[in-house]
């Protein structure tokens, strides 16, 4: 019996090796670089924005809905801005750990430790943490414990439904309108928008693109491509 779609791609995403990426990493250090004295919601934005358009991308032939944040299906990314300390201790180790184990590069790691650490120690939402509260937060260790202290994680729920209906340009052209009509201290929040929102259609367009090109060279899968 010939397998199925989701059978190839679950197939595919458990077989594949598991990488940690560096990638998206290097991307937001050199932005934040780049925008030092601005407001850091516009650093964000910038970041996820360069990210947007200049993150390797790839397909998978089988794929309905295609993006991903990484190129690999199943790889590890490296947020600087969150955290380095955890990342920079167990590197080397990230492959044999009990769980959650994924193959390292050897020249991720210098790369890392040589343009990424050096930039971020001191800076990340980490070393703010423990700036601002660390002494709070080895007081309460003491007595219960406490998870994610060096570092920020955490899930949301976008709302799906405003964005299908409204799409990118609708969200696009709401954000320049209220940016038009807002007190200064809201300007940034609506730019920081505007900047990511142009950002994703180049994102959607850098798949179209890829697609298209895919498909001329790929005539067993031409149809499911465009």
């Amino acid at each position: 019996m010939t397998k199925n779609r989701i059978q190839i791609l679950k197939e595919k995403m458990l077989s594949q090796p598991r990488y940690v990426s560096i990638e998206q990493a290097l991307i937001i250090t050199k932005t934040y670089k780049q925008h030092e004295n601005e407001p850091i919601i516009l650093k964000r934005a910038y970041a996820l924005a360069n990210a947007l358009r200049e993150l390797e991308i790839g397909i998978e032939n089988e794929e309905l809905i295609v993006g991903n944040r990484t190129k690999g299906v199943r790889y590890g990314v490296v947020f600087p801005e969150s955290g380095i300390s955890w990342v920079d201790r167990e590197f080397e180790t990230i492959p044999t750990r009990k769980q959650d184990k994924f193959l390292v590069r050897d020249e991720d790691i210098k790369i890392f430790r040589e343009q990424i650490v050096p930039y971020w120690k001191g800076k990340s939402l980490e070393d703010v943490i423990k700036q601002n509260f660390g002494q709070e937060i080895s007081a309460i260790n003491k007595v219960v414990k406490i998870n994610q202290t060096d570092h920020a994680q955490g899930h949301i729920c976008p709302n799906v439904e405003k964005w299908l209906q409204k799409g990118v340009s609708g969200l696009l052209e709401d954000a320049q309108n209220h940016y038009e009509n807002a007190d200064e201290d809201k300007k940034n929040f609506y730019q920081a928008i505007i900047i990511v929102m142009k950002a994703v259609q180049d994102f959607m367009l850098r798949y179209h693109d890829l697609l298209i090109a895919t498909a001329k060279t790929d005539e067993k899968n031409r149809a499911s491509l465009i």
